[in-house]
């Protein structure tokens, strides 16, 4: 028995841009909550930050190695360590409810220690006044070497841009060159969009400006949520108009960004409703925002959205973008890993997860959103969270793909798993020859070898293909070896011994960890061994059986038995010597030898992988089997001799309990007989069935019905061969008839059936002519001529009750007479002469010689 452990779990990061770091890979978001992309799956810890206002955004900002290092809510700035940095004070005029801060951290081109703390200090409207808070877009220089490695401030709110009624939002992405960072300032009180190039050599001065004009001077809390695409090619902002729905509504401007000279040019919007949150897929194709489809007045309807970029109008309506759920979606951010992370409206809802897109570059139908990914209350408890500033402002840096690879030993298969923003089918390449297609971003493959080996996965995007490389370092162990499972007869030991240099620990089932153990009982047996990558073991089974073995039934017909003392139900696979074979696992086994003679024979015990062979030897012998025929049906008044042979036999036994070699049966029955010869027996059965097989025949004349009764009532049926070439079969009927249509002998053979049996008799029958002769004319004349005057039937027979009617056309009888020799003279009852014309006449008569009654009918002529 193998047993394979998976020791070691590796996650292997594959970056696709020299620059990309991990900068980006701690949160730091609205009421304590912090997200980490150190892992497969972000997992969530507490900032320890106080809360702040609703409209506050919060940046931070990690070291190369995913350590979180700096972050800010505007009013504090921390370091990795929860401590405050030096030469930082709170403003003590400040009011979180009145005066949002909106934070950005940015590292120095080309610095190791040096970070830019981008600071917008807004305005809070109520009831559409704007309430004055010191406005303004300011900037301080960060030392994270100073202070002994704890950070102090070196320069503290340097003015970018100062003017009163300021409401913005601040943003950045790379320089075409990949180095240097634009800093871009929404500022929505004047309705400008102002870029600043941030290099080595410090902020520049000098701004491009671009007017951004709105349908109407809305001023409005609502963000205005800058935001550039992944590559630098877009550049979006959500605005409120004042429209037919009212003042919440929105509009997501989609500008063309040009990133080597910070031009914003080719201003198209969509229509949107109530919702400021949106965000660029990695590849900048799809644009992913939430709105609201409902009108004024009625229940909030909110779906979220997928629209392609490539596919943008001057003015692009809602009903133009593709619908992935009804969702309300406040915030979305693109995570390093390349995902999608959405936040719903917290203070409206008890939904607790951040939900995510799975694989944004893809369309609608493949980018797997998934509404519960990660779930705050089982970190945080059910507080309700202000989402809006669940989110941090972070730098549009390019995403760090994953290929996550579970295992290293070559004893299990690997999983690998690809973490990008596109959808499969996968193609998966493996250094050892291998490829394998899979439909998700997952495959598992099993290296036959030791080694290191690099492994691409590779998916089709609609720019060509998008890669992954991972490399794995699939090691080894030699596996211990205790052999096949083993049986013992009586009482003898076995010493199990192993040694391997390679391992670095060897450990038994009773935890000793010497080279050999000695087996003394029945049981299993196991040990493991060990070295730095995989762990392998062997598993024995030791079984101690009574290997006495008795062989019962030596006579050929019976079952031959061969009996086990071992009580164990270990499976036995016989072969018993005549090229047949059993297996049972009970302790007595039977079999009938299909020849007499001796057969040998083994016995194969087995358990599991164990086993042990046992030979025997089986001398059959053959008693001869009595012969007492087949199954009979007699006559009720027969007997039947039944006999065995006694010359061949020790002794014979009827049924009937007779001793002799014959006996003589009368009655329905089965009766068998017992024959025995060197304590082996024999036997023989055979059926009798007693029937009645009296047949009574009525009518032996021709062309009249001939009868057959047979007195039998037990029979399943009957089939009768008549003699004139006509046969019959009749189930559970007595009676039966035939007309004869010769007069001769006929010889009938008939056939009982009982019980799968038949019973064949035959019997003579000679035919006669029974029938009277009549004759009657077919005209007379009563003119009293004395020639042919009356209507008279003639024949040589004495009828018995002969009857005369007379009938006219209607059917009306108009003469009837039942004197012997019945006449009609042509005149009705009443003696009223009848017309001339064609009368029908009918004859009713007994013959006497069969006495059954005769009818004729005809027509006579009646001429006067």
């Amino acid at each position: 028995m193998n047993l394979k452990v998976n020791i070691v779990s590796v996650l292997l990061f594959i970056n696709f841009y020299a620059f990309a770091q991990k900068e980006n890979y701690n949160w730091i978001g609205g009421q304590d909550l912090g997200i980490n992309f150190d892992s497969i799956k972000p997992r969530l810890f507490d900032n320890k930050l106080s809360w702040f206002f609703y409209y506050s955004r919060r940046s931070g900002i990690s070291d190369s190695q995913g350590k979180l290092l700096l972050y800010s809510t505007g009013d504090s700035l921390m370091n990795g360590k929860g401590k405050r940095l030096i030469n930082w004070t709170i403003n003590s005029i400040y009011n979180p409810v009145q005066a949002p801060f909106t934070t950005l951290i940015i590292k120095k081109p080309l610095s190791n220690n040096l970070y830019y703390v981008f600071r917008i200090r807004g305005h809070y409207i109520n009831n559409e006044k704007v309430i004055d808070s010191e406005p303004g877009f300011s900037y301080s220089i960060v030392d994270m070497n100073g202070n002994s490695g704890n950070g102090m401030v070196l320069k503290k709110n340097v003015k970018i841009y100062d003017k009163q009624l300021l409401i913005g939002d601040v943003t950045a992405v790379y320089h075409a060159n990949k180095k240097d960072i634009w800093i871009l300032l929404s500022n929505r009180l004047e309705n400008t969009l102002q870029t600043f190039l941030l290099s080595d050599k410090g902020l520049s001065v000098e701004m491009v400006s671009r007017s951004f004009v709105s349908e109407s001077n809305v001023v409005s809390n609502t963000r205005s949520m800058p935001k550039f695409s992944l590559d630098g090619k877009y550049f979006a902002i959500s605005e409120p108009v004042e429209g037919k729905y009212g003042k919440a509504n929105q509009k997501l401007h989609v500008f063309r960004f040009n990133d080597s000279n910070g031009q914003i040019n080719e201003d198209k919007y969509i229509n949107t409703l109530n919702r400021s949150g949106f965000e660029f897929s990695p590849n900048s194709q799809f644009i992913y925002f939430s709105s609201d489809t409902s009108t004024v007045n009625k229940t909030k309807n909110f779906i979220f959205y997928q629209c392609d970029l490539k596919k943008l109008k001057q003015v692009t309506e809602i009903s133009d973008c593709q619908v992935i759920a009804n969702e309300d979606i406040q915030d979305l951010l693109l995570g390093p890993d390349g995902k999608i992370y959405c936040s719903s409206q917290q203070e409206f809802t008890s939904h607790t997860y951040i939900g995510v897109i799975h694989f944004p570059n893809s369309p609608v139908n493949n980018i797997k959103y998934e509404k519960d990914y990660i779930n705050i209350a089982a970190t945080f408890g059910t507080k309700p969270y202000s989402i809006a500033s669940l989110f941090p402002k972070i730098l549009a840096m390019p995403i760090t793909k994953k290929m996550e690879i579970n295992g290293k030993c070559n004893l299990d298969s690997i999983e690998f798993i690809a973490h990008n923003s596109y959808y499969g089918p996968f193609r998966w390449q493996f250094s050892d020859g291998d490829t394998g297609i899979s439909t998700n971003n997952s495959i598992k493959h099993f290296f036959k070898d030791t080694g290191t080996y690099k492994v691409l996965a590779i998916v089709k995007n609609s720019e060509g293909f998008d890669t992954l490389e991972g490399k794995v370092h699939i090691r080894g162990i030699d596996k211990p070896r205790l052999g096949n499972d083993t049986i013992i007869c009586n009482q003898s030991n076995l010493t199990l011994t192993i040694n391997n240099p390679s391992w670095t620990s060897i450990l038994w089932q009773d935890s000793s960890n010497n080279n050999t153990l000695t087996i003394r009982d029945t049981g299993t047996y196991f040990v493991s061994v060990q070295n730095d990558y995989c762990k392998e073991a062997d598993t024995i089974k030791i079984y101690k059986i009574n290997c006495d073995l008795k062989i019962n039934g030596i006579c050929f017909g019976d079952s031959t038995s061969l009996n086990f003392n071992d009580t164990n139900d270990h499976q036995k696979i016989v072969k018993w010597g005549d090229n047949f074979m059993d297996t049972s696992e009970n302790i007595s086994i039977k079999h009938k030898y299909a020849s007499p003679k001796n057969h040998n024979g083994t016995v194969h015990i087995v358990y599991k992988n164990a086993r042990i062979e046992l030979p025997f030897t089986a001398n059959i012998i053959q008693v001869e089997k009595p012969q007492l025929g087949n199954d009979t049906i007699i006559c009720s008044n027969e007997n039947f001799d039944l006999s065995v042979s006694n010359n061949s036999y020790d002794s014979i036994k009827w049924i009937t309990g007779s001793t002799q070699s014959n006996l003589q049966v009368s009655k329905s029955g089965y009766y068998w007989v017992r024959v025995k010869n060197k304590n082996c027996l024999n036997s023989d059965t055979i059926k009798i069935i007693n029937l009645n097989c009296d047949l009574s025949i009525n009518g032996f004349c021709v062309n009249d019905s001939t009868t057959f009764q047979l007195e039998s009532d037990e029979v399943d049926s009957f089939q009768f061969n008549f003699g004139d070439g006509r046969v019959n079969s009749f189930k559970k009927s007595h009676y039966f008839s035939n007309l004869y249509l010769d007069i001769k002998p006929y010889n009938i053979n008939y056939i009982y059936y009982k019980d799968g049996l038949y019973l064949k008799r035959d019997i003579s029958v000679s035919i006669k002519d029974c029938d009277c002769i009549v004759f009657v004319p077919d005209a007379f004349s009563p003119d009293k001529n004395f020639i042919n005057d009356v209507f008279l039937p003639v024949t040589e027979c004495n009828l018995n009750e002969i009857s005369l009617e007379i009938y006219d056309r209607w059917g009306g009888v108009i003469y009837k007479t039942t004197t012997y020799l019945p006449t009609w003279n042509g005149c009705d009852s009443k003696g009223n002469v009848l017309q001339n014309g064609v009368y029908v006449w009918m004859i009713k008569y007994i013959n006497p010689t069969t006495n059954k009654l005769q009818l004729k009918t005809g027509s006579v002529t009646l001429m006067r």
